[in-house]
């Protein structure tokens, strides 16, 4: 939802949070859904889940929408190089994973400086890999 509102956000946050990393929101909010769990007991086993019951929309703001304190993200970028047979098994495992939990994966090109994202609207679960990425990224970005 974030992705569609800002295809530039590279970092969200509500303005609680901003405010506490000391940083000063200065742009229009994007909206995301968040799932409010209830724990529902099953009449017939007695076991007790936990589901999701109703989404709640929440204002959220992008780094770039910001200014102030500097964050440790600013000094340190970390690029993995390199295309390791153990990288791309957890990729691999972790895609695996994900996509029978009804989440596909995908790699494609991401725009702005986010190496990848995931999106749930509710019906839609997907998580999406930059492309431009080496092996040993995206394993790491998968399963960050």
């Amino acid at each position: 939802m974030a992705r569609f509102q800002n295809p530039e956000a590279t970092f969200i946050a509500p303005l609680k949070r901003w405010n506490e990393l000391g940083r000063i929101v200065n742009d229009k909010a994007i909206f995301i859904l968040t799932p409010v769990f209830k724990n529902i007991e099953n009449t017939e086993t007695g076991e007790v889940e936990r589901k999701v019951v109703k989404y709640y929309r929440v204002p959220v703001y992008d780094y770039s929408s910001t200014k102030g304190k500097e964050l440790p993200i600013e000094r340190i970028r970390l690029k993995l190089e390199g295309e390791s047979e153990e990288a791309i098994q957890i990729f691999n495992a972790a895609k695996l994973i994900a996509e029978s939990n009804n989440c596909s994966v995908s790699v494609e090109r991401v725009p702005g400086a986010a190496n990848g994202y995931f999106f749930d609207n509710g019906l839609i679960q997907k998580i999406v890999i930059d492309r431009d990425l080496s092996i040993n990224h995206r394993a790491k970005t998968i399963i960050v």
